[in-house]
């Protein structure tokens, strides 16, 4: 049975970054690209701003409605964590943090696992999954929580997340390109071109097109994390209960890796207002785990 919560993510952040998106190109078109004389160079630009910013825009709404991966909660606690409340297994240890713990056998036989209780959702998180106190939901493969984004980076919208990044990296490069042949142009080293302001301006976007496209760089390095199947949560900590003790992901398989996320079913936030949860099936690794026993 789940909890009826609602999502608590904010659409502040989504609106602020579009804002941002939107008046970079708006003053790409009518600034920078206007100043460029050979039309070639400049049709070129044109179409590709306009193919990334318009990708941004689209990914933008696709990582903030997907559901991330949400565990669905239950309503009532686990009978094993009450009875080891009152000290009658022995099963269930505690970590640094006080949090149950358990060491699970999966379905085959040949991978132990460690589980942690969320005393929240009243589940029994899989290695890798993390509840996240803004979201309100314990997130499958949880990577972090975007506030810039307003929602969680997990299984399902992590892919979403670099092709957004990729795709407003990208458009930034175009732009400050578009800014270089711009000042090349209007000749921006003589005296009548720093007479005009039109320069000024290019030269003030120039910089924060240099600025935003420093994004590059955190593209990659999600890039990178696809491909090797780590979170930022897991590469940043080195738990070692945080991943299979044995059959730790690694970096020789990029194929599978980046398929085994590309291709994770689609889910939306909400479905007629109401909030629509994950499969209790969880993704562990390259495996699935199936939900822990009530």
């Amino acid at each position: 049975m789940s909890h009826p919560r609602k999502w608590r993510e904010s659409a502040r952040g989504p609106i602020i970054v579009a804002t941002v998106i939107v008046s970079c190109v708006t003053l790409g078109f009518a600034v920078v690209f206007p100043g460029i004389k050979e039309a070639g160079p400049k049709d070129i630009l044109f179409l590709a701003e306009a193919a990334c910013s318009g990708a941004a825009i689209v990914l933008l709404v696709i990582v903030y409605q997907v559901d991330p991966g949400v565990i669905r909660p239950k309503s009532v606690k686990d009978e094993e964590v009450t009875k080891a409340e009152h000290g009658q297994t022995a099963n269930l240890s505690k970590d640094e943090k006080g949090q149950w713990c358990r060491k699970r056998t999966l379905a085959d036989g040949k991978v132990e696992i460690y589980e942690r209780y969320c005393g929240t959702c009243h589940i029994w998180r899989p290695p890798r999954a993390s509840h996240c106190n803004v979201c309100g939901y314990c997130m499958q493969r949880f990577d972090h929580h975007c506030t810039a984004l307003g929602t969680c980076i997990a299984r399902k919208n992590h892919r979403f997340f670099v092709a957004f990044l990729v795709s407003v990296s990208l458009g930034a490069l175009f732009l400050l390109t578009g800014a270089i042949f711009s000042l090349k142009d209007i000749e921006w080293g003589t005296v009548r071109a720093w007479r005009d302001w039109h320069m000024y301006v290019i030269i003030i976007l120039a910089l924060v097109y240099l600025y935003v496209s420093l994004i590059a760089w955190f593209a990659a390095a999600h890039i990178f994390l696809l491909l090797c199947d780590l979170t930022t949560k897991q590469y940043l900590k080195s738990d070692p209960e945080a991943v299979f003790l044995t059959g730790r992901p690694d970096c020789q398989r990029f194929f599978g890796n980046l398929r085994s996320v590309c291709c994770a079913n689609i889910k939306w936030k909400y479905l007629s207002g109401k909030p629509v949860f994950t499969d209790p099936s969880v993704s562990v690794g390259n495996a699935v785990a199936p939900a822990p026993p009530v």
